[in-house]
């Protein structure tokens, strides 16, 4: 069978970027709550990307409508500029595209994001095309496996995953705890990756595991609501990750033989430093092995389902693996839903 491989990745932020305390501070009519800066700051994020030029447009509270039309407008160029990066880093061009698989949790329309972009890139008409919708900051990986059943199917054939997210446009105006966490954490970013064969070299990808436990469904959840999605995000859900994460990793790497020790590079979404800080105990890993998780999310905020790709990228261009080197890409989001996918350089 074909081995399915990403060729290159390519990340896009919007221009307007914010020093994380002024967010607080721009937004801090909305929150009426003084407990407001000490949240900001125990994210331990520095600065976040936003489509916005400014607060003012979320302060005046628009509508749903108002929102997804600006999510129209901002989203396509965003994803194109992340998409032509990573083309260009795999030395291919639009035309040579076959299938794509757009993601993204904070925009909703039909025709979808997919349509619109591949008509601006004028795409193949013939193109292969899907949009997950819905998933959050884990459909990145669940993208990924429709990009590698498609290059399994077709060994000869490119496939794009594009991660968009414009998480700043839901910007609620509540005062509770966990409305200003969501506030704090979440930003804007795009995040595109070239999947072929492996036999055009890349990053293998080896095997994947999914998991969702039913039972917590409620614990991160994302509604539409009448002025913007609603986001829930609750204190256990850090628990839940170190729960239920390692004997998920160590179901995944025994099918192949391998041990926690055979891990040389950690791709692990920065959902927040607290979920890092606990997968990193119950792991038992180095102090610097989640080190690029963790500077994505200072530099750039957790910009869901966009951010894994981030971290894959830093970690390339800064740790240099080597051929042989096995690594773990992981995946959180509502449920808690748990992904994984072994890779090899």
């Amino acid at each position: 069978m074909t081995q399915p491989a990403i060729l290159a990745v390519g990340t896009a932020v919007p221009p307007h970027r914010y020093n994380q305390m002024d967010i607080c501070e721009g937004l801090s009519p909305a929150f009426n709550n003084r407990r407001a800066p000490a949240v900001f700051r125990a994210t331990e994020i520095e600065t976040r990307y936003s489509v916005l030029e400014t607060t003012d447009w979320l302060l005046e509270n628009p509508d749903n409508e108002t929102r997804l039309a600006r999510y129209n407008a901002e989203a396509p160029p965003l994803g194109i500029r992340a998409i032509r990066r990573a083309l260009q880093r795999a030395n291919r061009t639009p035309d040579q595209i076959d299938h794509l698989i757009v993601a993204s949790c904070t925009g909703v329309d039909t025709p979808s994001l997919d349509v619109y972009i591949a008509g601006e890139m004028r795409l193949s008409p013939y193109l292969s095309r899907a949009a997950i919708v819905g998933m959050g900051c884990h459909a990145f990986l669940p993208a990924l496996r429709q990009a590698i059943h498609a290059v399994q199917t077709h060994p000869q054939s490119i496939a794009v995953v594009l991660t968009l997210e414009l998480c700043t446009l839901h910007f609620q105006h509540d005062r509770s705890l966990k409305n200003m966490l969501g506030s704090a954490l979440f930003a804007d970013g795009a995040s595109a990756a070239v999947v072929g064969a492996s036999f055009n070299g890349g990053l293998r990808l080896l095997d994947g595991l999914s998991y969702s436990e039913y039972q917590t469904q409620k614990e991160m959840s994302f509604h539409p609501g009448n002025r913007g999605f609603r986001i829930h995000l609750s204190g256990r859900i850090p628990d839940l990750v170190r729960q239920q994460t390692p004997p998920l990793i160590e179901r995944l790497l025994s099918a192949h033989d391998l041990r926690l020790s055979d891990i040389k590079h950690w791709v692990v979404h920065p959902g927040g430093m607290r979920i890092l800080d606990y997968l990193e105990q119950a792991l038992e890993l180095e102090a610097d092995e989640l080190q690029y998780s963790r500077a994505i999310l200072r530099e750039y905020g957790n910009m869901s389902s966009a951010t894994l790709l981030f971290v894959l990228e830093r970690l390339e261009r800064e740790a240099q693996p080597v051929p042989g080197d096995y690594g773990l890409l992981v995946g959180f989001g509502p449920g808690v839903t748990i992904e994984l996918e072994l890779v090899q350089w």
